[in-house]
């Protein structure tokens, strides 16, 4: 009877599902700061990316480590940006709670 359902199916997955999983699994035990979210984001978000490109071009692991990498440096440089952003942000607002120079 068995060899009439043929063979067994692999389980479907959704990437996007496990990568969701495992973000959360890990913000949640660690307390990660900014730089560290951002970066983790990146690198989530690259390789999901990468592994459906790469599965359309024939080699879902190699896209999915590229996309990762990518998407790594990009979380870096936009951490940053973001960084600069904030510094700019906090100048800008000290030098408005200053007096200003006195007259003579």
């Amino acid at each position: 009877m068995a060899a009439l359902l043929g063979p067994p199916r692999r389980p479907a997955f959704d990437i996007g599902d496990i990568v969701r999983q495992h973000r959360g699994a890990l913000e949640e035990e660690l307390a990660l700061g900014p730089t560290e979210q951002r970066v983790l984001s990146g690198g989530a978000i690259g390789a999901g990316g990468g592994a459906v490109l790469g599965a359309i071009g024939g080699n879902a692991g190699l896209g999915a480590v590229l996309g990762g990498a990518a998407g790594l440096a990009g979380g870096y440089l936009w951490d940053q940006h973001k960084q600069a952003e904030a510094d700019a942000y906090y100048r800008g607002y000290n030098d408005g709670r200053r007096p200003p120079p006195r007259r003579r």
